[in-house]
């Protein structure tokens, strides 16, 4: 039995990718699609998945500073500015509920965080419901 909601998810996650590295992500079969946990991008490595069992690499060329930097600018609509707060955090909530933590060479000022200077590596998490996670609450 597949997890169409895992499924959507996922498909969810994944369009926040570039385009080639979102034809990558999902190159994965829909069973690990539907219960995959976490994109994966790191300058200079290969794409990855984390999946119950553990992290995979999804194959293609290394990343560059270039593709994390666009996945930022998908997430945020190409308003990284209007998501200042987030990004100084270390994280962006993109449409959909999708969380995006963010790593990397940070402008400080005053202190503070103020902004990345070079993103190291981004991950994209799936987010879905899980039933009855509060109910001992």
């Amino acid at each position: 039995m597949c997890d169409f909601y895992g499924l959507e998810r996922y498909g969810g996650a994944a369009a926040l990718l570039p385009g080639e590295l979102r034809s990558r992500a999902m190159e994965l079969c829909p069973a690990e699609r539907a219960q995959a946990e976490e994109l994966r991008l790191r300058a200079g490595r290969k794409l990855s998945v984390v999946l119950p069992e553990g992290e995979r690499e999804l194959g293609g060329d290394a990343l560059t500073r270039r593709e994390l930097d666009a996945v930022l600018e998908v997430a945020t609509g190409a308003s990284a500015h209007t998501a200042r707060d987030g990004v100084c955090s270390g994280y962006v909530t993109a449409a959909g509920g999708y969380r995006i933590g963010l790593c990397g060479t940070v402008a400080m000022r005053n202190g503070a965080v103020a902004g990345f200077r070079f993103l190291s590596s981004v991950a994209v998490r799936v987010s879905r419901q899980i039933i009855g996670a509060a109910d001992g609450i």
